[in-house]
C-alpha cells in the first residue's frame, strides 16, 4: 500500500536495536542546518546558516522492565519508524539527552531528545 499522505499513525522506536514503547514522537528535525532570515535597515533580507544537530523528541510509555538510565547515553543508534507514512529516520551515533519526567498517573515519560550529526530518511 502506498503512503496515504496522512499524518500521525503508528510509530515504533528502537534504541540500539531494542524496541521501546513510544507513546508519541513530539518532533523530528532531520536536517543539520538552521537558516535564520532577518532584515537589513532598508528592508531587504539576508540569511545566515549555522550547523545544528539533527534532533528527535519522543515520549515513552512506562513498563515493568524499563530502566530510564538505560535509555540515555551517547553513541546509540535511534530509529523512528512512521509505520503508516512508510517513512523511517535513522539517527546514527546519537546522544540521548534531556531530563525524563514520569507521570505516574498515565505512565507517560516525557523529556527525551536524541541528537545526531545527521539523520537519514528512508
Amino acid at each position: 500500500m502506498d503512503c496515504c499522505d496522512n499524518a500521525g499513525g503508528r510509530v515504533t522506536l528502537k534504541i540500539n536495536g531494542k524496541q521501546y514503547k513510544a507513546r508519541a514522537v513530539g518532533s523530528i528535525m532531520p536536517t543539520n542546518t538552521e537558516v535564520t532570515v532577518e532584515a537589513n535597515g532598508d528592508g531587504s533580507i539576508f540569511s545566515t546558516t549555522k550547523a545544528v544537530p539533527a534532533e528527535g523528541e519522543f515520549t515513552l510509555s512506562d513498563s515493568c522492565d524499563l530502566v530510564l538510565s538505560d535509555v540515555q547515553g551517547c553513541h546509540v543508534d535511534v530509529t523512528f519508524t512512521l509505520t503508516d507514512m512508510k517513512r523511517t529516520y535513522y539517527f546514527s551515533r546519537a546522544t540521548i539527552g534531556g531530563r525524563p519526567s514520569l507521570n505516574p498517573s498515565t505512565g507517560e515519560i516525557t523529556g527525551f531528545k536524541c541528537f545526531s550529526q545527521s539523520a537519514k530518511q528512508v
